[in-house]
This record gives structure tokens, C-alpha cells and sequence, in this order.
């Protein structure tokens, strides 16, 4: 049979093409839960095993009110920063209106 094509298989190699892509995603996830595993127990220790863990949880303490605050004091600004241009842009689509319902009324 001359005139016949040939039959191929394209799922099968495009199957082997993309597990094996697969399969290198997998040991960079392993990698990083084993990297995050390590974090955790570091930290852990720092807090609760080590000889100054009380000292270190109280630097922990004080770290993380000071860091609410400028948090806080960095949320207002922003919502004060954006109140102004939200009333700023309604001034200036107010005064859009405005002039547009002045020249209807003209007309």
C-alpha cells in the first residue's frame, strides 16, 4: 500500500515530552517545602528553645507592634490620599455636569 500514510502517535510523544517536564517541577516543590520546614524550625528555636527565648520573643514583640504601627500610620495616609482624588474627581465631573446642563438649558 503505497498511497497510505503512516498511522504515528502524536499523544504518546507528546505525552513523554511534557512528564518529563513534569516531573522537574516536582523536585523544585519538594525543595521548597524542605526549605520552608527548615524556616519553621529555625524560628521555632529562636523563640521558644533557645537559652534567650525570652528575650528573643520579647524583641519579636516589640518588632511586630512597631511594624502594626507604621502599617497603620502608612493605611491612613493612603485613605487620605485617596479621599482627596475621589473628591477631586467628583468636583471636576460635578463641574463637567454642571457646564453640560448649562448649555442644554441655553439651547
Amino acid at each position: 500500500m503505497k498511497g497510505t500514510v503512516p498511522i504515528i502517535n502524536f499523544n504518546k510523544d507528546l505525552n513523554k515530552k511534557y512528564m518529563s517536564q513534569k516531573k522537574s517541577h516536582a523536585g523544585k516543590i519538594g525543595l521548597a517545602g524542605v526549605a520552608a520546614a527548615a524556616a519553621a524550625a529555625a524560628g521555632a528555636y529562636y523563640l521558644y528553645g533557645s537559652k534567650n527565648a525570652a528575650k528573643n520573643r520579647a524583641a519579636a514583640a516589640a518588632w511586630m507592634k512597631k511594624a502594626e504601627a507604621h502599617i497603620v500610620k502608612e493605611a491612613k495616609k493612603g485613605v487620605k490620599v485617596a479621599h482627596a482624588k475621589i473628591s477631586k474627581e467628583m468636583t471636576k465631573g460635578m463641574k463637567t455636569v454642571n457646564k453640560t446642563l448649562k448649555k442644554r438649558s441655553k439651547k
